[in-house]
């Protein structure tokens, strides 16, 4: 879905100053975790927000299942420009969120809501199934799919998520 000029500037109103995480599936059911960043946020993920489950907490507190994750190149590269506390910081939630199993999405340009692109910073050594997840949330989270494969592919543009 590509939204038009009217629409996004209804719906930037809401969700520019928001910087949270949303959670999403791709082509093949490989799971993702997508930190906007204060970018726009599809239809799908507005109603996981508002969902009476909270699924940011049900990730977050799901068990590691592999410490071993993989940067992407790009991610490697920024790392050579920062000192070890830079790089912690950087690292802490793509670590953390990664080593659960999920594909970790992040915005290059921070605070830019109409910057639609979302690059991939990791990939875990071991992946987390639809199947592995708690019911409700596997029905919240496949209402979001990015036409992509995560293991594949570096970047999507969020405009065309329904």
């Amino acid at each position: 879905m590509i939204y038009k000029d009217k629409e996004l500037n209804e719906k930037i109103k809401d969700e520019a100053h928001l910087d949270t995480d949303w959670y999403c599936i791709d082509k093949n059911g490989c799971l993702g975790i997508i930190a906007s960043a204060g970018g726009l946020l599809p239809s799908s993920v507005i109603r996981q927000l508002n969902s009476p489950n909270n699924i940011i907490d049900y990730f977050r507190n799901l068990p590691p299942i592999s410490s071993e994750i993989i940067l992407e190149n790009t991610i490697i590269e920024k790392l050579k420009t920062m000192n070890f506390k830079q790089e912690e910081a950087y690292l802490k939630d793509v670590k953390l969120m990664t080593s659960k199993g999920l594909y970790y999405f992040d915005k290059q340009v921070l605070n830019n809501y109409f910057d639609f692109e979302y690059i991939k910073k990791a990939k875990p050594k071991k992946i987390l199934t639809l199947n592995n997840i708690a019911p409700i949330f596997k029905d919240i989270v496949m209402q979001t799919i990015i036409e992509i494969d995560f293991d594949v592919d570096t970047f999507f543009f969020v405009n065309g998520v329904k």
